[in-house]
């Protein structure tokens, strides 16, 4: 406690707290890197903003983790791998597919899908749909482990040498991420003077950052960013015998997480496995070593007898990478004498290392890197030794318990391409092709904003380059807007962004005057600018809008391009494609009225040149300009700017009104609607970044007049308009009341 974890001049794998005791409880929910997270799910949504299917899961996090905004946690879903709920439930190892429930109903399900009110099981008797409450274990089939591992990874910023961090509480919790910063608060004098230090960090898997009090800290290790836990991706058993008991299913052979002892040797990851036991597993596209230390389990003390070998499948080059590579060790057919049960089985491998003869008076057997390139497969084999123990050594398998602490397989540094990255840590990339420049043209950054506390995604690109997203799509009313969000520069020409429509270019639209939005940065900073507070009049965030609704229903591609003849340096805070109109039906389909608005005459005339509602536009300028939300036009309606007000006669045979209402540019509030002077709709503010919103009001038999007014008492100064707007007339009456 009070040591800084971040600060260490040289890479330290491991810092412990000796003192500090896990004990992990549910509720949690298991992720496919191996993190786990203590907290309850509760709800569920699509997330266009982040191109993902699996859309975000919400946590309510167990303390002392919290979230640094809101109350809950959004999480990506298509990361959880297992959830457990239920005390009965955290003892067993997992078992793919299987769903139990509180009242011990279980099932083995093909498939699993999230919804809004919980899961939707695929079983042999049929789809059962189970809400979140009635959940005691999941675990969940077709889970990507090795992916989430290299996503880890492709977080690091390597111009500045980061590295991946993994945190384990106290409570059990286990958070790995290269995205973390260290805030130590003074107290003050009233609560005692105290340093009271918290860790903000956000892993690959969260959609937000969280905090951890460094009180609750149990360990943290360390590792580079060329570097994947072995431990923590499944592997296959293709072998588990024993000599006097018959095979422990767990934990023998899962990955294991919390704290490994060997003889003189200890870490937070590794394998726990009896003599014999041969574990496999796929190696991930550019493996070059394997490094890993291994020795009999502390509670062996001196004793225990074991063969341990490293085994690598037979090695291709089909790429001419092996060409290139570092020269290593030959290899040899692997060296006996072995077991009778693993004879057959080292015939189709190569041997690349051999402990002997291993007892925990040895201590740690630690081999040099072992060569990895151009193989596919590694097996790390744990053998009996009884034929050739040394005199008074353990016999048969007595205490042959054996900890592969650990392993890690280093990766060619061009194993983490450009657009692995783009699609990793650009948020909605990840459902684009993406074709970016080599990898010495390019800067990723993690960038932490704090007065909206959160870390932004920062692209840099030299002058002259380029990065181009792809994607096929069929355009509907629920996914007609092209939405980039990111933060207005302090030079407009760092934002070089363009969208082509089946090689068509389109204009964009901004939320806000870029130039307007570019004083006001250079006057108060970014600090200034915080996403706790949407409703503000004036942010430096800014947003890119592309209309795409003159190609409804066909299907098209879509390419944006940033970059140029200019440097560029974006903050990135989304890509989606998406609806102007939040609560749009199913359908798709928004309701129109009977009569419109726009052909009627208004009541009273505006009280001001500059603050009078505009038929079919905005008035920011003299002549005004189209409304727009989301940068989508609508052609019918009025435009109304701060203290803006305008009435109408409600026609005799009129049952509702209906509108889309929204705010054009900047922020605008109060809104409101009045019949015969009462107000019977409002928002205290709507902000340009939010869609519109389709309403219907139905109207008092024998109300005369529908008012519509913005500003009266607010001091935003943005334009706000009622789209769409109009009377739905009786089912008798039907459009003969014009």
């Amino acid at each position: 406690t009070g040591r800084n974890l971040l600060a260490t001049p040289h890479l330290v794998r491991l810092v412990r707290d000796p003192l500090a005791r896990v004990q992990r409880r549910p509720p949690y929910l298991v992720l496919a890197n191996g993190d786990v997270l203590c907290g309850l799910p509760t709800r569920w949504e699509r997330d266009p903003a982040s191109g993902l299917g699996g859309g975000r899961l919400w946590v309510q996090l167990e303390a002392p983790l919290t979230p640094v905004a809101g109350t809950e946690l959004p999480i990506r879903a298509d990361r959880v791998t297992r959830l457990v709920l239920d005390h009965s439930a955290a003892a067993e190892p997992p078992q793919t597919g299987r769903v139990r429930l509180a009242d011990r109903r279980h099932w083995l399900a093909q498939a699993i899908r999230w919804n809004e009110e919980g899961l939707a099981l695929l079983t042999p008797e049929g789809v059962v749909q189970v809400p979140f409450r009635d959940l005691a274990e999941v675990c969940f089939p077709a889970v990507d482990h090795l992916d989430a591992l290299v996503d880890d990874n492709r977080w690091v910023d390597a111009v500045d040498g980061g590295l991946v961090t993994r945190w384990q509480t106290v409570q059990g919790a286990a958070l790995t991420t290269a995205r973390v910063r260290r805030e130590d608060l003074w107290s003050g004098p009233r609560r005692g003077g105290a340093s009271e230090v918290t860790y903000v960090l956000q892993p690959a898997w969260a959609l937000a950052p969280l905090a951890l009090p460094e009180t609750a800290i149990a360990m943290c290790s360390l590792r580079r960013a060329d570097e994947l836990p072995l431990a923590l991706c499944p592997p296959r058993r293709l072998l588990h015998t024993t000599l006097l008991a018959p095979p422990q299913p767990a934990p023998d052979g899962q990955p294991l997480a919390g704290w490994l002892a060997a003889t003189r040797g200890e870490a937070d990851l590794g394998l726990c496995v009896r003599a014999a036991t041969v574990l496999a597993w796929d190696l991930p596209a550019g493996a070059q070593q394997l490094l890993v230390q291994v020795g009999l389990e502390r509670t062996a003390g001196a004793g225990g007898c074991v063969r341990c070998q490293v085994w690598g499948d037979r090695a291709t080059d089909p790429t001419g990478i092996q060409a290139s590579a570092p020269a290593q060790a030959p290899t040899q057919t692997v060296p006996g004498p072995l077991s009778p049960t693993l004879a057959n089985l080292a015939r189709d491998y190569d041997g690349l290392w051999d402990s002997g003869i291993l007892q925990g008076q040895d201590g740690l057997a630690t081999p040099p890197p072992l060569p990895l390139v151009g193989r596919r497969q590694l097996l790390l084999v744990t053998d009996f030794a009884h034929e050739d123990r040394p005199p008074g050594a353990d016999p048969l398998d007595l205490r042959d318990r054996v900890v592969w602490l650990n392993p890690l397989v280093q990766v060619a540094a061009d194993t983490f391409s450009p657009a692995q990255q783009i699609a990793s840590r650009l948020p909605g990339a990840a459902a684009w092709q993406i074709v970016a420049p080599p990898r010495g043209n390019i800067e990723l950054r993690s960038q932490w904003h704090p007065a909206a506390n959160q870390w932004d995604s920062v692209l840099k690109l030299p002058v002259g380059h380029a990065v181009t997203l792809r994607r096929q799509v069929t355009v509907t009313r629920a996914a007609d807007v092209l939405e980039l969000l990111t933060v207005c520069p302090l030079d407009l020409d760092e934002h070089q962004v363009v969208l082509r429509v089946d090689g068509t270019q389109v204009p964009w639209v901004n939320n806000a005057d870029r130039n307007q939005l570019r004083q006001w940065t250079l006057r108060y900073s970014r600090l200034r600018a915080t996403g706790q507070e949407p409703e503000g009049n004036l942010t430096d965030r800014l947003a890119y809008w592309w209309d795409l609704q003159d190609w409804h229903g066909r299907p098209v591609t879509l390419e944006l391009t940033v970059g140029g003849p200019h440097r560029v340096e974006m903050i990135w805070r989304s890509l989606a494609l998406r609806s102007a109109v939040g609560n749009l039906p199913p359908d798709g389909r928004v309701r129109k009225p009977d009569v419109p608005l726009t052909q009627l005459t208004p009541l009273d005339e505006p009280p001001g040149e500059f603050n009078r509602p505009l038929l079919g536009s905005i008035p920011i300028t003299r002549e005004g300009e189209p409304i727009r939300f989301l940068g989508k036009t609508f052609r019918d309606g009025y435009g109304m700017g701060r203290n803006s007000r305008i009435s109408f006669s409600i026609l005799p045979n009129a049952r509702s009104f209906v509108a889309l209402v929204g705010c054009c540019q900047q922020a605008v509030g109060p809104l409101q609607i009045l019949i015969d002077d009462q107000v019977v709709w409002q928002r205290p503010v709507l902000s340009s970044l939010w869609p519109a919103e389709q309403i219907e009001i139905p109207l008092p038999p024998g109300a005369k007049r529908l008012t519509l007014q913005t500003g009266t008492s607010g001091l935003y100064y943005g334009f706000a308009a009622f789209a769409d707007a109009g009377f739905v007339l009786e089912p008798s009456a039907g459009k003969s009341g014009k």
